[in-house]
């Protein structure tokens, strides 16, 4: 909870994503190689990597063309608040990620700054509905309408709907049967 924000704040985070893309997307290509050519990887990434000159896309792909991996084998997960400073440095980057194959998820969907024109405007290929709705859509009926109307937003704009924080098979019953394609937990 301390060293993200820190990260941040500082722009450290710019480094530490691209170490993480780069440690993750080796093991991919390892992984692909020995047990299925078709696993697919998501980072997650922070708003604040898009608004420096340090992340580059282009980077990102080289060495997925380096390791032979296609750019579809890779999901990027950005948060609502990449919204509060977009402008077209952000756009430009989230745009060559979208041409190239490379899907977005919309991770936390409900927790920030939730908007319906972001599910539009974003054009993400996956909606993450946050486990705060899903903790206790069981016992709430109000946690159960929000976690079924966020899937029917999703539905609407074409994206594909994963729930975090499953715990329970009531949980994973309540989600599939309202149309939630993945889950976590």
């Amino acid at each position: 909870d301390s060293i993200i924000p820190l990260a941040e704040e500082t722009g450290l985070i710019v480094d530490i994503g691209n170490w993480v893309f780069k440690q993750s997307i080796t093991q991919l290509a390892k992984w692909r190689a020995t047990h299925s050519p078709d696993l697919q990887l998501s980072i997650n990434t922070s708003p604040v990597q898009y608004q420096h000159d340090e992340h580059e896309v282009s980077k990102w792909y080289e060495l997925m063309d380096k390791l032979k991996l296609p750019y579809d084998c890779l999901v990027i997960e950005i948060t609502e608040s990449i919204m509060l400073d977009f402008n077209s440095k952000v756009n430009d980057k989230l745009e060559a990620f979208r041409n190239g194959g490379v899907q977005l998820a919309l991770d936390d969907f409900g927790t920030g700054y939730s908007s319906l024109s972001y599910l539009k405007d974003l054009n993400s290929h996956y909606l993450k509905i946050d486990q705060s709705f899903v903790k206790n859509m069981v016992e709430s009926d109000e946690s159960k309408a929000l976690c079924l109307e966020i899937i029917k937003f999703a539905q609407i704009f074409t994206m594909k709907i994963s729930a975090e924080g499953i715990e329970t098979q009531s949980q994973a019953r309540l989600l599939s049967e309202g149309g939630c394609d993945f889950g976590q937990g």
